[in-house]
């Protein structure tokens, strides 16, 4: 679904705006990091499981942010319940499906979420 920011001002910012833009606009690549940000609020920490796609243009690059799933550490050791990266996962399978139907090289550098917190 196209943000209204998009429908606007013609400016891609989310997801699927990005692939709106891509059909009408040459994309030459996109390149994707899987990150994990740690997020300390009132209520606890908490680990957010982010997709950031780089679209290269002819011209130009952007970035979009993708909230793949969250979890809550607990204790010192940290605690994830087996089915959260398996969540984040399979929103991110999805995801790549959809950019790799663009027919232009994704780059990236991990697999999935599980593999990144095997390394992490």
């Amino acid at each position: 679904m196209k943000s209204l920011r998009y429908r606007l001002g013609g400016a891609p910012k989310a997801f699927d705006d990005f692939l709106d833009f891509a059909r009408t606009t040459p994309l030459q690549s996109v390149t994707l990091e899987l990150l994990r940000r740690r997020i300390v609020v009132e209520s606890g920490v908490f680990i957010e499981l982010i997709a950031r796609f780089t679209w290269q243009f002819s011209g130009f690059q952007r970035s979009s942010e993708e909230l793949c799933g969250t979890y809550r550490v607990r204790g010192t050791s940290g605690w994830v319940r087996p089915d959260d990266y398996g969540r984040a996962d399979e929103l991110l399978r999805r995801r790549i499906a959809q950019v790799e139907a663009l027919g232009v090289p994704l780059h990236a550098c991990e697999g999935s979420f599980e593999a990144l917190a095997a390394v992490a």
